[in-house]
């Protein structure tokens, strides 16, 4: 699991579901995608400046993460 501040913040509509986008502060290297499945408050909460735990994996293709857990604090 990794910690860090959302610096940049994305929300998009794939097949019916909605996904965030998103990197953290002092690593632009990754961007990180949650599912609403993983969480039902990101839309409120998922914004610049807030503090996330997150869950993840990395994907086949370079520089994403494929968040499976996250939380607020």
């Amino acid at each position: 699991s990794v910690s860090g501040t959302v610096t940049a913040v994305n929300e998009a509509q794939v097949d019916g579901y909605t996904y965030y986008y998103f990197v953290l502060n002092g690593d632009d290297s990754i961007i990180y995608i949650s599912s609403i499945e993983n969480s039902s408050v990101q839309p409120l909460k998922l914004v610049n400046g807030v503090n996330v735990t997150i869950d993840f994996y990395t994907s086949t293709e370079a520089g994403i993460g494929i968040v499976t857990e996250i939380s607020f604090k």
